[in-house]
């Protein structure tokens, strides 16, 4: 990243938690908790509080988000959260949940109930990008893994370059293939967030969906119009020019 190379990071809940909190150095922090979802209109039909769902109200104006009318479908998602004021990082916030979720940070302890002053309650936020300003203020540390001669290791040399991108989401169900045959959405905005990254801002779209069906809406005067022109006018039209051709071959 302080070299200019971009970065996607898919972070479920529970895993790799060293990791996550190696993230504030791009300006992410990521939480050791589940999201969980109590508005009906963001749950799955039939499933559990997390499942969550994300439509257009969900985002924040950004490049890369160009999606279709569908939701965006996550499972078992973390929150990630941007630093303020962090150096050398122009950071936002993409992606929210409603007001109605909380982040639960009890959910090895059984059933989970938002807890007032432990959890955070409210719009949580789960997905953050984080693009490099200044390259020197991004901490490079060592190459060695721990217990292997790190404390000896000096970090390695970087030409550094502005402009890399470090995108954060807390769940890497975006990615599934299940999430991908279920909503077009979460097909747009994996392949969008590649292309932004990519500098392929040509390739930022809302894409059709294979499975769409082509319909024609019309009110009741266009349907009306429509039955006219299709059981009157068309066939009368007809009718005189055939009864026009047949009056000029007798008269011949």
């Amino acid at each position: 990243v302080a070299g200019g190379g971009d970065v996607l990071i898919l972070l479920d809940p529970a895993f790799a938690n060293a990791f996550a909190l190696d993230l504030e150095r791009y300006g992410m922090l990521v939480g050791d908790d589940i999201i969980l979802e109590q508005n009906p209109k963001y749950q799955m039909a039939g499933a559990d509080a997390s499942y969550i769902l994300l439509d257009g109200e969900s985002f924040a104006p950004h490049p890369l988000i160009q999606l279709s009318n569908a939701m965006v479908l996550l499972q078992g998602v973390r929150s990630v959260r941007a630093v303020p004021e962090k150096e050398g990082l122009q950071i936002q916030e993409l992606a929210k949940t409603t007001a109605n979720s909380w982040a639960e940070r009890g959910y090895r302890e059984g059933i989970p109930e938002p807890d007032i002053g432990e959890d955070d309650i409210g719009s949580i936020p789960l997905l953050v990008v984080a693009e490099v300003t200044d390259p020197e203020k991004i901490y490079v540390g060592s190459t060695a893994l721990e217990g292997q001669g790190a404390e000896n290791d000096s970090a390695p040399a970087v030409e550094r370059k502005a402009g890399a991108k470090v995108l954060v989401v807390g769940s890497s169900s975006i990615a599934s293939n299940a999430a991908f045959s279920l909503s077009q959405a979460n097909v747009d905005l994996f392949l969008n967030a590649i292309a932004w990254m990519a500098g392929e801002e040509a390739q930022i779209s809302s894409r059709a969906s294979d499975d769409a069906v082509a319909s024609l809406a019309m009110n009741m005067l266009q349907g009306l119009m429509s039955i006219m022109l299709c059981l009157v006018i068309a066939p009368g039209a007809m009718l005189i020019g055939a009864i026009s051709t047949w009056r000029n071959r007798r008269s011949r």
